[in-house]
């Protein structure tokens, strides 16, 4: 889900849609691959490359220096993409108890203030709350469970809260009240205490 946020409305503010002038007279657009990685915050040491980082340069340069490609290069230069993406968390959690909420990020000369309605929200993760879905449905077919006989459900994670998911199961399970806690540090947890099983 924060990936997906993060291509629709946080990647504007860093230079998606920037166009530049390499050749006098030909107006080109930045790629939009380039922003995909900055779509996922551990994913961003695809900058750490001469020849990407020479490219994201020349882009700057000919794009007479585009106010919004800047912060892509302070994004880079001062790893600010955990914050960005704790930025994003917030806003989605925000969201699972109001209408509408502000995206906010300051840092850095970095700023971004936007109304983000829920409806909004809920458009830009729908793809990813159809797959949930599917991948529920294809679970529960795989493994003859009759949903009938599920007595409990737990659910737990930050995106376990979104309304989106709420309803998906609600809808899935109308017998059973959902029950979930401990939603931010559950998941770390998990990984923590499972970590053995990682090791070689």
């Amino acid at each position: 889900f924060d990936s997906a946020f993060m291509w629709e409305r946080g990647t504007p503010y860093f230079g998606k849609h920037t166009t530049y002038e390499a050749t006098p007279g030909k107006v080109l657009t930045v790629p939009k691959s380039l922003f995909a990685n900055i779509c996922s915050w551990e994913q961003m040491n695809f900058f750490n490359g001469q020849r990407i980082r020479k490219d994201i340069d020349d882009y700057y340069y000919y794009s007479g220096k585009d106010r919004k490609f800047k912060n892509l290069i302070t994004l880079i230069e001062n790893n600010l993409g955990y914050s960005v993406f704790q930025a994003i968390e917030k806003t989605k959690i925000a969201l699972s108890s109001e209408q509408e909420v502000n995206f906010s990020y300051h840092k850095m000369e970095i700023d971004i203030d936007e109304q983000i309605s829920l409806t909004t929200y809920e458009q830009i993760i729908q793809k990813d709350v159809n797959r949930i879905a599917n991948y529920l449905e294809e679970f529960l077919i795989q493994n003859n469970i009759d949903v009938e006989k599920i007595d409990s459900l737990f659910l737990t994670g930050g995106t376990s809260m979104v309304a989106s998911i709420q309803s998906l199961f609600k809808n899935k399970f109308p017998h059973i009240t959902l029950n979930s806690g401990d939603n931010f540090k559950s998941v770390a947890k998990g990984l923590a205490y499972s970590g053995y099983l990682f090791e070689e």
